[in-house]
């Protein structure tokens, strides 16, 4: 089976998923609201990135190489309009402070408002196992990965000490 390039290259839609699978909703203009109401246009992102009759092509139309560029180029289009919004509380205690690329890795850099020290032993491994099953479980990040994206998140305590980051890049 063929997947359109929109489709998949509609990482865009990512930035939203990331961060929540809760309250996500795409209208007809391609505008995803997710978590803590963040929106991004993932029509427009890959519009950033790719001319309207290669948004219709099937990504195996692409070569490997063209694929990486397109996840990359519509990342950094995602984190652009997703920056905008932020910083955004997340929950409780945690909050989305930015976005970044390198290359096709897409990075969450949020920050956990309580010191490292106060958090209880294992912790830190089951909030990287979450995220790995999150991210696993979304079929957009899922078809991201195959594509040769990856995602990574990168969690700093209220003093800006790192409490652990993490890349993923198969499922």
């Amino acid at each position: 089976m063929k997947t359109r390039i929109l489709f998949a290259a509609g990482v865009a839609l990512l930035a939203l998923a990331a961060c929540s699978r809760r309250d996500e909703t795409t209208n007809r203009t391609g505008v995803t609201t997710g978590a803590a109401g963040l929106q991004v246009n993932s029509v427009g992102a890959a519009g950033d990135c790719m001319s309207p009759s290669d948004m219709n092509r099937p990504a195996e139309d692409f070569t490997p190489e063209q694929r990486v560029q397109l996840v990359s180029c519509i990342n950094a289009a995602a984190a652009r309009q997703v920056n905008a919004q932020l910083p955004r509380q997340m929950d409780e205690v945690t909050r989305l402070d930015r976005l970044t690329t390198e290359g096709p890795l897409l990075i969450y850099n949020a920050t956990i408002l309580r010191p490292a020290s106060s958090l209880s032993p294992g912790t830190v491994q089951q909030v990287a196992e979450r995220t790995r099953t999150m991210v696993c479980a979304q079929p957009q990040m899922r078809e991201t990965i195959r594509l040769g994206g990856a995602y990574g998140y990168r969690w700093v305590d209220n003093q800006g000490v790192l409490i652990n980051e993490i890349r993923i890049d198969a499922c």
